[in-house]
């Protein structure tokens, strides 16, 4: 009931400087501002009193949203499998501009829905699974192509910069793509 008042008396305030303005009501819009002032000493002295309230609310309105890009009417094994297919075959992730509409567009669905798969499904964002791809790619071609640059296997499996390929590959594999192809070598002799 106390956290209902964080809620009506925004409302209230809203109306009374509404009426107040539109009516030429001098102590409405007082009213208006003295409930705006309320509802802020309110909400400090409750989010001191409830530190996680703001934060659950927070969860609560990013589940509402997600509801809203339902993926009720999605088989999304079928589009599982399609992505894996992209990917493994097609291999999409070369596409240097390749975006996340240009995926769902692939794949028949809205940008919010893949999203959601992708973070559902393997807890990553669209640039994370995308960069997964590259680096496993970029990977093999370090160990197999040993005369090809560092910065044409970079530029071949889809990064526009060295320093970008270089920062993506240390975060997946913890070591940079020289150090990771000089250690491959070692191992084969």
């Amino acid at each position: 009931t106390r956290a209902l008042s964080i809620f009506i008396l925004p409302l209230l305030a809203s109306i009374s400087l509404l009426a107040g303005y539109s009516l030429k009501i001098l102590w409405a819009v007082h009213m208006g501002g003295w409930l705006i002032s309320l509802t802020i000493v309110l909400s400090f002295l409750y989010m001191l009193r409830y530190p996680n309230f703001f934060q659950s609310m927070k969860r609560e309105i990013q589940k509402e949203r997600y509801a809203r890009t339902q993926l009720t009417g999605l088989d999304v094994p079928r589009v599982l499998k399609q992505l894996e297919s992209l990917m493994e075959n097609q291999k999409l992730f070369l596409d240097p501009d390749l975006r996340l509409s240009d995926l769902a567009d692939e794949l028949e669905m809205s940008s919010h829905q893949l999203s959601r798969i992708l973070n559902e499904t393997f807890s990553q964002n669209f640039n994370a699974f995308i960069n997964s791809y590259r680096i496993a790619e970029a990977r093999e071609q370090l160990i197999q192509e040993p005369e090809k640059t560092v910065l044409a296997i970079a530029f071949d499996v889809g990064f526009n910069t060295k320093s970008a390929f270089n920062d993506q590959f240390s975060r997946i594999t913890g070591m940079t793509p020289a150090r990771f192809r000089k250690k491959q070598s070692k191992t084969k002799h």
